[in-house]
């Protein structure tokens, strides 16, 4: 009999990784809280901004972060877009897969699919050509 190894599916490998994610998150916050230390400090300027005067593709990354951490949703989005489609994405996802555990597979998770990958690298490109026109053309700096 040849008992060929199953690989796991790209959900399993996606919700272990959210689980060792999110997990590193709480550590990160509870060391805060108990020693009150701020592991992550005032992050560097953009190199890509500070040459040019133009956003990068990740710039107010950080920023959108942080107000999505804070629950401001809108400031979140304004920064950088990518930063509530992957948040919010990734807990209905996290919620759906935990479910789907809990019930024993009766209830099934959201699924995988290279769209949501597609649909990432469109929010990067537009936010980062809309930023910069803004700036080209009206003279407009959204991340200040």
């Amino acid at each position: 009999m040849n008992k060929r190894k199953q690989k796991p599916s790209p959900e399993a490998c996606l919700y272990i990784i959210g689980c060792v994610f999110f997990s590193l998150v709480i550590c990160l916050e509870v060391i805060k809280k108990v020693f009150h230390i701020n592991i992550i400090r005032k992050m560097p300027p953009c190199f890509f901004h500070a040459y040019t005067g133009y956003y990068c593709p990740g710039c107010g990354g950080t920023r959108a972060t942080q107000y999505l951490i804070h629950g401001h949703i809108i400031k979140s989005f304004i920064y950088h877009p990518l930063v509530p489609y992957l948040g919010i994405g990734g807990m209905l996802f996290m919620i759906s897969h935990t479910i789907a555990f809990f019930s024993k597979g009766k209830i099934k998770g959201i699924k995988y699919h290279d769209f949501y990958v597609i649909l990432m690298a469109v929010i990067i490109i537009v936010q980062f050509l809309v930023k910069n026109a803004l700036i080209y053309f009206f003279h407009i700096y959204l991340l200040k």
